[in-house]
């Protein structure tokens, strides 16, 4: 039996006496020396903690959110208490219940919040930061789901379309345009991309690609000098001697006076068969000579390599005509898979989207579609490069591009033989090239000596003859004239069929390391415009559907 003087167990009398440092309120809770509740006081620290829990909500519940919720609504000193809580503190004679399941029922009913006001609490708290909490996210993901069916079903068709434009603009991207077009602020040299413009990846990178084409062509698919070793001197001999004595007309006409050079014609006219017959060999030794002299000394007079580069950098069209037409199947599944792939990850951003109402949500999933579209497209293009069976060789995997080696070859094949290494601009490299000043010397040698022979015949002194000027006037007119040779040399020298060939004999691993590295050229920046296209479509996305904000129920 309790002393009548002695303070009841458990009243704020005798915990105080416990612990004096730490006074107990009217409720038997520790209050501060200035009457207020502990956990009052310590409010602003809990609620910035409740904050920083309540940001992580996204990642999953955590088993401490009832308690931060207990003191975030918890009242302030001088609230009247709940009426459910004095009617329990007088059952139990005034005393507030030391046991666990006391302090359970005086939290829950502190405040006098009811359990549909509890759940309506939750409710907005799942709300605010847009993020179905356990146990109920699977019904709230299906309430949202009901609420608006059809806004949710159409985010992987939305994804497969932002797939497909992404990838449609990302390729158009690579060729188009041709030249640099925006703000010229600043330009990167060989690069498509500055400040405020833009230029297509092929045409930026022309003299980098061509000059790997060209690497790619002389050392794994001709030798320029075994291939034009196939001309017969004869045969040229035999074109080019009617030109020889057109030439010789002309420059007589030039360097003669107008009768005087008729006399000369007419002179040469009535000259004996034999000596004719020997002037036209004097011709076409010449000739014959110049050819052979030509062949061997045929990296001394032609770079291939400048005739290549030069041509695909200063006529953008072609080189990019030439990656299309190479790689149109390849293109063509590069759009189109944007469509499937997005469909795909378009189901898991609209699961995404029924938990998580964040807005940043919708962005970034265009992000990933615009970058994982065009990654996984190019993976299938060119990977595996050898053959997988899978299923008991029911099925073979194999990069598209590998598996069209044959038409692939034809086509490189005679896009270059038709457009790059053609006769007409093979001999205008080898007359007006870089190195033309090696054939001019070979030619001058050449033709100074058939005119020693041809003035013996005629009877002339050679020592009078303007050597300098007639070299000089062959240089000129030769261009003009080795057009005969065209069809022959084309014809001779097989460069279609012998590419064609010699792709065909390349294992598949050589074949794709033919190719591939010229595509390769910039993969990155390709997957990136993806990304940056992708989230672009995002952010409009957002804008068009309204959710601007942070937050929001939005089902």
């Amino acid at each position: 039996m309790m002393s009548p003087s002695a303070p009841p167990t458990g009243s704020p009398q005798s915990m105080g006496a416990s612990t004096p440092g730490w006074p107990l309120g009217s409720r038997g809770r520790r209050t501060c020396r200035n009457g207020r509740p502990v956990l009052v006081q310590l409010r602003p620290v809990l609620v910035v903690l409740v904050v920083a829990l309540g940001t992580c909500e996204a990642f999953g519940p955590s088993p401490v959110q009832p308690l931060c919720r207990r003191v975030v609504h918890r009242r302030a000193p001088g609230h009247s208490l709940p009426v459910t809580t004095m009617r329990r503190l007088a059952a139990d004679g005034g005393q507030p219940g030391d046991s666990e399941e006391g302090d359970t029922q005086d939290a829950a009913q502190d405040d006098g919040v009811s359990s549909a006001d509890q759940r309506a609490v939750s409710g907005r708290d799942q709300r605010e930061t847009g993020v179905a909490s356990k146990p109920g996210f699977l019904r709230l993901a299906a309430r949202r789901f009901r609420d608006d069916p059809l806004g949710h079903l159409a985010i992987p068709f939305v994804a497969a379309l932002v797939g497909w434009v992404t990838n449609k603009l990302a390729v158009e991207m690579i060729f188009y345009p041709l030249e640099w077009t925006g703000i010229p602020l600043r330009r990167f040299p060989e690069n498509p991309f500055g400040l405020f413009g833009w230029q297509g990846i092929v045409p930026a990178k022309a003299r980098v690609m061509a000059g790997r084409i060209v690497d790619m062509v002389t050392t794994k698919l001709i030798n320029v000098k075994e291939v034009f070793g196939r001309l017969e001197p004869t045969v040229v001999g035999r074109l080019m001697a009617p030109e020889v004595e057109l030439m010789a007309q002309g420059i007589a006409a030039e360097a003669l006076p107008g009768p005087v050079a008729k006399l000369a014609r007419d002179v040469v006219a009535g000259m004996p068969s034999e000596s004719l017959q020997q002037l036209r060999q004097i011709e076409h030794h010449m000739l014959e000579g110049l050819t052979r002299d030509m062949q061997k000394q045929l990296p001394n007079i032609l770079d291939i390599r400048h005739l290549v580069v030069e041509e695909l950098s200063r006529e953008k069209h072609v080189l990019v005509n030439l990656f299309q037409r190479v790689g149109r199947e390849e293109l063509r599944f590069l759009v189109n898979s944007g469509s499937y792939f997005g469909f795909l990850l378009g189901l898991v951003q609209m699961v995404a989207w029924l938990f998580c109402r964040a807005w940043w949500t919708l962005p970034l999933g265009g992000t990933i579609v615009g970058l994982a579209t065009n990654w996984i497209a190019l993976k299938f293009i060119f990977e595996p490069v050898q053959p997988m069976s899978l299923f008991g060789g029911r099925m073979v995997l194999q990069g598209l591009f590998l598996k069209r080696q044959p038409e692939v070859s034809k086509e490189f094949a005679d896009y270059m033989s038709e457009h790059v290494l053609t006769s007409e601009k093979l001999w205008h490299a080898i007359l007006e090239g870089p190195k033309s000043a090696t054939f001019h010397s070979l030619l001058d040698v050449r033709l100074r000596r058939a005119v020693r022979a041809a003035c013996s015949v005629l009877g002339l002194d050679s020592t009078v003859i303007p050597f300098e000027g007639i070299c000089n006037a062959v240089r000129r007119r030769l261009p003009s004239h080795i057009g005969v040779l065209h069809a022959y040399t084309d014809r001779t020298l097989g460069l279609q069929k012998l590419m064609r060939e010699k792709m065909l004999l390349l294992n598949t691993k050589e074949f794709e390391g033919l190719l591939h590295p010229i595509f390769q050229e910039d993969e990155l920046t390709l997957i990136i415009a993806g990304g940056v296209l992708g989230c672009i479509a995002g952010v409009v996305q957002v804008w068009l559907s309204g959710r601007n904000d942070r937050g929001g129920d939005g089902g």
